[in-house]
């Protein structure tokens, strides 16, 4: 049955398009609009990443009685979306436009199935009745099946993607070495492993029932697709090679290389599609990031003036230009191309926050917090912004405000270490009750952090709670050692050991674990510091100007001025030759 075939692969067709416009519609709402101008906002499949590999190559697994295969069609620059929810919501797009198609075509079967007239035998297999009856069938199915098989936390699959940005970082790193081989992975389960297999087509089966569709008219549905869809998957590879575009498909080779991280070949493979079109303005885009990467900055500058003589009226280049201008320290030139950049575009959100940043650097704390409030007027949901603004509001002394601003930060982006300078300005307010709910958060999602539990005995301290204090600090020393015994050389580690014990008075057990962390790191200033303070305590004046001094050399604004304060000195304040070293210019 010819038209089966026929239908089954347009709606296939359409449903994988749908599939892909899901992710790149809820990217650009989530602040990735080079979707856009990838062309990747549309319905045409001929648009996609690789065309072959998203819309032929799962027909073709099909054609040969096997199992319905998602692929990937769109690049998303994660990195500009707004927050990890987002991360989360574009992977998921996929999947919910799938459901959409699902119950879509179950609602347009029930309007025209009528269970008299289907009648195989009566009206013959080529009655185009019978052929759109068994064609939605068979298209629901394999939707069905391809949400459950994208839903898998597998990576490079939907599933992981929607739990990526919530887990550890640690366990990210290592799961994302697996990424490529993800759809092998998934081949290997579904082709060796039956019963996996079997398990997806059973829930299928399952969800076809409750959506009161016979599952004959599946079986027979697949059953003549796979019978006549052979020429049909051929002949759309022919025209799909026929009217490919070489230029995009070099575009796209070089993209994906740019992903890989893989640069210089990227590069080479960009300047094809260059030669084949000079006018090709996202290859020279593309190309000048590229060169950035490789911190070819010239070479990138030249790129980008390219893309900005061939189309002038893009913020896009000059934003870029602004950042590699700030990284060769060119500050006029970077905020000169961020000006253009915000001219062209007055709602650029990016060129807007990079120019505030710039201008932090720069301590023009009131026009960068400008920058910050007008970014966010635009994007309430931009982390980043919200972050500058803390910093602005801090380098103002505007403390409660920086406070609700870092606070915007954690309730966007729970993971930020935007909790560092929130508990500072908490400490300098004194309200500690606070600080130690931060970090009662923090020790949830890190309950192993023998530096956040470090940090919060030293606030029970100040609140008197002597008892909880030991407990934080014995947590501490217990999680440094655990660190340890898997680490040896974590500097940090030996460091966080030695804090725990010098918040317990044990000075001399504590400066060997300093010393280990100076012998890992050479130049850990606050180890060096933090001896000195034990030497102190220990009334060894000699030993503690010695690592006072060595402190102060290698961070003098810091640690002069602490000494001056800081009560571990006591005991040896008022000697000659403290007092000399405290002069010290």
């Amino acid at each position: 049955m010819w038209l089966v075939a026929i239908f089954v692969c347009l709606g296939w067709m359409i449903s994988l398009c749908l599939h892909e416009f899901g992710h790149a519609i809820v990217a650009y709402w989530g602040g990735d609009t080079s979707v856009k101008e990838k062309g990747y906002l549309t319905l045409n499949p001929l648009k996609y990443t690789d065309p072959g590999l998203s819309l032929l190559f799962p027909l073709f697994f099909l054609m040969l009685g096997g199992f319905a295969l998602p692929g990937g069609a769109v690049y998303i620059n994660t990195q500009k979306l707004r927050s990890r929810w987002w991360n989360s919501a574009v992977s998921a797009a996929g999947c919910v436009a799938e459901v959409f198609v699902v119950i879509t075509l179950a609602v347009l079967f029930h309007a025209i199935w009528n269970q008299e007239e289907f009648n195989l035998e009566r009206n013959g297999e080529n009655s185009l009745y019978i052929s759109v009856i068994l064609s939605i069938a068979y298209v629901i199915f394999l939707n069905i099946y391809v949400i459950f098989i994208n839903l898998l936390p597998i990576p490079g699959l939907d599933g992981y993607g929607i739990i990526q940005p919530w887990l550890p970082v640690a366990i990210n790193k290592k799961l994302e070495k697996f990424s490529s081989y993800g759809f092998w992975i998934l081949i290997a389960l579904l082709w060796f492993y039956r019963p996996f297999g079997q398990f997806l087509r059973n829930i299928s089966d399952s969800i076809i029932s409750l959506l009161s569709i016979p599952n004959i008219f599946v079986d027979v549905g697949g059953s003549m697709f796979r019978t006549h869809a052979q020429y049909i998957v051929l002949g759309l590879i022919a025209l799909l090679w026929l009217f490919r575009d070489k230029r995009k498909d070099l575009y796209r080779k070089g993209t994906q290389l740019i992903s890989d991280g893989k640069y210089e070949k990227a590069i080479a493979i960009l300047d094809r599609a260059i030669a084949a079109e000079p006018s090709y303005n996202r290859a020279w885009m593309m190309r000048g990031y590229g060169l950035y990467r490789l911190e070819r900055y010239e070479d990138a500058l030249v790129s980008y003036d390219k893309a900005i003589e061939l189309q002038p009226d893009v913020g896009e280049p000059w934003y870029y230009k602004g950042i590699i201008f700030a990284e060769m320290q060119q500050i006029n030139q970077a905020l000169d191309s961020y000006n253009k950049a915000i001219e062209i575009q007055p709602n650029y959100v990016d060129a807007l926050c990079q120019r505030g940043y710039l201008l932090l650097d720069e301590e023009n704390y009131e026009q960068a917090l400008t920058d910050f409030e007008q970014a966010i007027a635009i994007d309430k949901n931009n982390s980043f912004v919200w972050y500058g603004k803390g910093d602005a509001l801090s380098q103002l002394q505007h403390d409660v405000e920086a406070i609700n601003a870092y606070q915007q930060v954690l309730k966007i982006e729970p993971k930020s270490n935007a909790w560092h300078n929130l508990v500072q300005l908490l400490e300098k307010l004194e309200r500690y009750e606070e600080v130690i709910a931060i970090y009662d958060t923090k020790l949830k999602y890190q309950p192993e952090n023998a530096n956040i539990w470090n940090r919060r005995g030293l606030i029970l301290q100040k609140l008197n709670r002597d008892n909880e204090a030991k407990i934080s600090f014995q947590q501490a020393k217990q999680n440094a050692a655990k660190t340890l015994r898997r680490k040896p050389e974590d500097a940090d580690s030996w460091f966080q050991k030695g804090l725990a014990l010098t918040a317990t008075q044990n000075h001399l057990e504590a400066i060997p674990a300093y010393q280990q962390a100076i012998q890992i790191q050479p130049d850990f200033a606050p180890a060096f510091y933090n001896i000195a303070c034990c030497y102190a305590q220990e009334n060894n004046l000699e030993l503690a100007i010695h690592n006072l001094e060595k402190a102060i050399s290698l961070n003098p604004d810091l640690y002069l001025n602490d000494a001056k304060t800081d009560s571990d000195f006591d005991k040896i304040r008022e000697n000659p030759a403290f007092q000399a070293l405290l002069q010290t210019e």
